[in-house]
């Protein structure tokens, strides 16, 4: 399937230069609430879910891909205000899982914080106001991963396949720009502002 991943300009251009991804470690994501979408009124609880995150972040790494790339938001929270750009890869469904987004968080109740799927349980679940990222995520393993001083990269290849560069509303890089970096078979375009809806559209005048 297709995913999108939005990115500054310096950023986007040593990833296709350097044909990789850099790795999110659990702890740096945007938000506080990851891994702790259970009720944690009870301390055991709370103690619990502590120690689930800081062993998945030990051992896992994420990456973050949206299912769309025409939401305006998405372009100001990640793309530089819409300076940026958007890499779009063709991923194989296997490699990915979807986020399930809720209004409330769960009760300890309905999930065995003791058994293996409930950590990708926890990974996966997010308040619904992150909804409009329609995320999907690639967990890795971080002992498999390409490591430069304390980050971590994931390599481009079939399973992360890049597939389009779309340079963002605002941004200042040329089709040329990207062109010259990318293999002949990546398509490359700019983004413009749709004439009549609030989203982003393909800009087919250059």
């Amino acid at each position: 399937m297709l995913c999108y991943y939005f990115t500054g300009s310096k950023y986007g251009l040593d990833n296709l230069k350097k044909k990789r991804l850099k790795v999110s470690n659990l702890n740096n994501l945007n938000d506080p609430f990851e891994m702790l979408c259970v009720e944690t009124a009870d301390k055991k609880v709370k103690s619990k879910l502590t120690f689930a995150k800081d062993a998945v972040a030990q051992n896992f790494g994420i990456l973050c891909f949206s299912g769309n790339w025409t939401n305006p938001v998405q372009w100001g929270h990640y793309a530089e205000n819409h300076s940026g750009l958007c890499l779009v890869f063709d991923i194989h469904e296997e490699c990915l899982r979807e986020i399930t987004y809720v209004p409330t968080r769960l009760s300890p109740r309905d999930i065995d914080l003791d058994t293996e799927e409930a950590a990708f349980t926890l990974m996966t679940t997010k308040f619904k106001h992150w909804h409009y990222e329609q995320e999907h995520r690639s967990i890795l393993w971080l002992s498999g991963l390409d490591k430069e001083s304390e980050l971590y990269f994931r390599a481009f290849d079939d399973n992360l396949k890049i597939k389009q560069v779309i340079i963002g509303v605002n941004s200042k890089l040329k089709k040329s720009d990207i062109v010259k970096i990318v293999p002949r078979d990546v398509e490359v375009f700019h983004a413009k502002l749709h004439d009549t809806e609030f989203k982003v559209t393909r800009d087919r005048t250059k």
